[in-house]
């Protein structure tokens, strides 16, 4: 197998996990709509919102397979998704098992959707493709929205807290 190859197949096995993830966090804010029906109209638009970002993610592998590259994906390999995923099952189980409260679920979230994976691979990588860049922001943006959404529905969450405590 030529180098190309060996780093198109690499970068295709890292797209593939950071779409995975994509999808189990759409997942996770899919079982939130379903526990917590007073604010099932931002989970379900913000899980949708994450399938969306997964067929986007899907879509990278249109341009490996044009002869494009991704440069600084590496630092996104699996070693680096596979703890991601790990935190996304356990908020995963956490809220099937009803242990989750709302404050958690929107801390659960902030995590996600604040973690380096999120937050930094759409700055840190970078592509010959003149479409990537497109793409990307569209991806970054959408997750920059998700931080201040979910840290809104936070501090209400803990406001709400607070005033029925005193």
């Amino acid at each position: 197998m030529t180098t190309r190859l060996t780093v198109a197949k690499a970068q295709h096995e890292i797209i593939d996990g950071l779409v995975t993830c994509e999808s189990m966090v759409a997942g996770l804010y899919r079982t939130y709509a379903t526990l917590f029906p007073e604010s099932m109209a931002f989970w379900s638009e913000i899980a949708h919102e994450e399938e969306s970002h997964a067929r986007l993610l899907q879509g990278l592998h249109a341009y490996l397979d044009q002869g494009y590259t991704f440069f600084n994906i590496g630092q996104f390999n699996q070693k680096s998704i596979h703890p991601v995923r790990k935190e996304i099952e356990g908020f995963s189980q956490s809220a099937k098992a009803g242990k989750a409260t709302p404050r958690d679920a929107f801390s659960a979230a902030l995590t996600i959707e604040s973690s380096l994976l999120d937050a930094r691979f759409y700055s840190t990588v970078t592509s010959s493709s003149p479409n990537y860049q497109r793409v990307a922001d569209v991806l970054s943006k959408s997750t920059e929205r998700h931080v201040d959404a979910i840290r809104n529905m936070l501090h209400k969450s803990i406001a709400s807290s607070t005033n029925k405590q005193a």
